[in-house]
Order: structure tokens, then sequence, then C-alpha cells
């Protein structure tokens, strides 16, 4: 749908880690950082957090440009192809 409306395909992220906690989420590294001050799985154990990575696919990273004249200040070039569509989690 992000390329019928116009929208630039950019690529990919990189897969990451997540950390889920003893809540059963998932939570992102920089707000377990800003929370318990690391986000070190070995460390948070240490001290006592129940903590485990969880590896998360990566995501399309897509760009859409408000005004065509300025479409040259993308930083990555627009992949032409789309990419085939992943099987749901």
């Amino acid at each position: 749908i992000y390329r019928a409306t116009g929208w630039h395909f950019l690529g990919e992220t990189g897969a990451e880690t997540y950390i889920r906690l003893a809540d059963g989420r998932l939570h992102h590294k920089r707000s377990i950082y800003s929370k318990y001050g690391s986000n070190n799985i070995a460390h948070l154990r240490a001290t006592g957090v129940p903590a485990h990575g969880h590896l998360v696919a990566s995501k399309f990273r897509y760009a859409y440009v408000l005004d065509r004249t300025w479409e040259w200040r993308l930083r990555a070039a627009p992949v032409p192809t789309p990419p085939r569509t992943r099987p749901p989690p």
C-alpha cells in the first residue's frame, strides 16, 4: 500500500534484540537502559532483574516526500523494485 500511494522503499533495517522482562512484554534496549541504567542482559540478571533477549525481525523502511523538489534530500537512494511480502510472524 505504501508503494501504491507514492512512498519510496529505502530497504530494510537490521534485526534487533529486544528484552523480555518478567511482565512478559518486549522492551526496547533504550527504555530498559533508562529504567535500569543498563541494557546488558547478563548485568540485569546479576542484579536480580529477570531478563531474556528476543530477536525481532527487520522492518521495511519507507519515506514520503511532500514536496517533489526536495526528493533529492533522501539520504538513501530508493530501491526500484518492491520487496517480496514476508509471511506474518
